[in-house]
């Protein structure tokens, strides 16, 4: 792959994507492109923007699109139909069987999955819980890049109680990475 572009939210999603794509599958820039979006909509916006470019002719086989966004209300499933169904209203299929999209969505929000892999003792965490306030959470945050650390170091080993978001993720990571 010559190009991995990478849509996300926020400061939270960055952290942990730079930490894991680097640290767990071994790529960064130039190979990766990290482009902020600054809310769902913006990494909605940005996906029909991007995939012609990764559907493109030239582009098929040489490029990947990684998509991360937060569930919010719709779930990680209707979160995925969603930006299908955006897809598809711009005039665009859906993601394809094989297509190097990868769609990973926390079933709540990034917080979650912080919490999970740095703070043992809270394992399993619960998808529905908002974070936000929580005090592992802020203590977490106080150094965002220290967590996303962390989290990466985690990341590779495959806990029994993992939430079905982190799980789903796995598998969609390894459409653009080719690693488990």
């Amino acid at each position: 792959m010559s190009e991995l572009v990478v849509l996300f939210e926020d400061n939270e999603h960055e952290s942990l994507l730079r930490q894991l794509l680097r640290r767990v599958y071994g790529l960064t820039p130039p190979k990766v492109r990290y482009r902020r979006c600054v809310d769902c909509v913006g990494v909605e916006r940005a996906l029909i923007e991007e995939i012609p470019f990764l559907r493109s002719k030239n582009f098929q086989t040489s490029r990947g699109l990684l998509v991360v966004i937060d569930a919010d209300d719709f779930g990680v499933d209707g979160r995925k139909h969603r930006l299908d169904r955006i897809l598809s209203e711009q005039g665009f299929a859906g993601r394809q069987n094989g297509e190097r999209v990868a769609y990973v969505v926390p079933r709540l929000e990034a917080e979650n999955w912080y919490v999970h892999f740095c703070c043992p003792s809270r394992r399993p965490v619960s998808e529905e819980q908002d974070f936000k306030r929580d005090p592992d959470w802020r203590r977490l945050a106080t150094d965002l890049g220290a967590a996303a650390r962390e989290l990466a170091r985690a990341w590779p080993q495959v806990l029994e109680h993992e939430p079905p978001s982190v799980r789903d993720a796995r598998g969609e990571l390894r459409r653009v990475t080719g690693k488990h």
